[in-house]
């Protein structure tokens, strides 16, 4: 069975390209579902783009600089077997 990995990724609002990621441990889902706006239905498998006021509540949950000026940040799902 494949488990479900959340990621915080994040790019150069410039250009698009990624810049850098960490896996969110330790974050249940009803946080993330709150964070990114999504109803609990939601088992967020896709790519969220997290509200830049949303961006201090995640800061806490990472231990990497946000710098919400020159990145756009998203959550963002992998699978793991």
């Amino acid at each position: 069975m494949s488990k479900v990995l959340r990621f915080l990724r994040w790019y150069d609002s410039a250009n698009e390209t990624i810049v850098g990621e960490v896996e969110l441990r330790g974050v249940d889902l009803p946080t993330l579902q709150q964070l990114v706006g999504a109803p609990p239905a939601d088992l967020l498998y896709d790519c969220w783009p997290i509200p830049h006021a949303r961006l201090p509540e995640l800061a806490a949950f990472v231990e990497v600089p946000i710098a919400s000026e020159r990145r756009a940040y998203f959550l963002e799902a992998n699978t793991e077997s």
